[in-house]
């Protein structure tokens, strides 16, 4: 993400979340980077993003609530482990930081990642629950405080757009049929009002020979989507479908293909889902 980083909106929206029902909460932030500071603040002081995220993570320790932060990436990390072990007022430890990377690279079976990054991820969790039933925070109910913090835009994903219909097997337009019926009965219905229409003394859009070409060459949106179909097929062919990044080059005994990195930590195909027993290094 560019630009500023801050974390004290989405904690503040959380606050306001829990407010607002009086219930447990847990916020898991996924982060690549930590919160912005320039090189001309002093080594002791913070930047005004810092303030702020170390005021929200501060002030959200009134409510019933879990902040858990995992670092994706290389970092750096320093400011989040600072967070995460030095605020002192805060009324009890509700934030959690954890690195994803240097969990999951000391393991190379699938499964014993998860179950490390998850262990590392939640271990606070049961003692922070203790924690606020202990200070009776989920007997106050909604709203403890009269008014929520600032408010805090949060949009929604754009909305998938269904006015061109497209024929996901060749990449060929096709026009909605209801569209194409519909004109057809305007037309019908306009012919059979009024006659048939007279011929303009000259065409509009050029000549018959000219409309048949237009008709017969391709539209862009026609070689776009066909651009599009072989670029997809081309990755399809030659790339990992797992981290679709590197070049296909070990075979299992299924047929199926993904690069070795990513296959030797299957255990089984991602695509058949056949038990791994052979691995084929393939060159060229």
């Amino acid at each position: 993400m560019a630009g500023p980083t801050s974390f004290a909106p989405i904690i503040n929206e959380a606050v306001n979340i829990v407010n607002r029902t009086g219930d447990y909460h847990i916020l898991v932030i996924i982060a690549d980077g930590q919160v912005t500071r320039s090189v001309d603040i002093p080594p002791h002081a913070v930047s005004k993003n810092e303030k702020e995220t170390i005021d929200a993570i501060t002030y959200a320790s009134n409510f019933p609530l879990s902040i858990v932060m995992v670092g994706v990436g290389d970092g750096p990390w320093e400011s989040m482990i600072y967070f995460d072990n030095y605020l002192v007022h805060r009324k009890f430890d509700n934030f959690q930081f954890v690195e994803y990377h240097k969990i999951t690279s000391q393991f190379s079976d699938p499964q014993m990642k998860e179950a490390q990054f998850a262990l590392q991820a939640l271990m606070e969790i049961p003692d922070q629950y203790r924690t606020i039933k202990a200070m009776n925070y989920l007997e106050r109910g909604p709203y403890r405080v009269r008014t929520d913090l600032p408010r805090v835009d949060v949009f929604p994903p754009p909305q998938p757009v269904e006015n061109v219909h497209q024929n996901h097997t060749y990449g060929v337009f096709q026009p909605n049929l209801q569209h194409t019926q519909m004109r057809a009965v305007a037309t019908a219905t306009t012919t059979t009002q009024y006659g048939q229409a007279a011929s303009p003394s000259a065409p509009l859009f050029g000549s018959a020979d000219d409309a048949q070409d237009r008709s017969a060459r391709p539209t862009l949106q026609h070689r776009s989507s066909q651009a599009e179909m072989d670029l997809a097929q081309l990755q399809e062919t030659l790339l990992c479908p797992i981290c679709e990044d590197r070049k296909k080059n070990t075979v299992f005994q299924c047929g199926h293909e993904t690069c070795q990195k990513c296959g030797e930590f299957l255990s089984h195909c991602p695509l058949c889902r056949q038990q791994i027993q052979v691995r084929i290094k393939r060159f060229g």
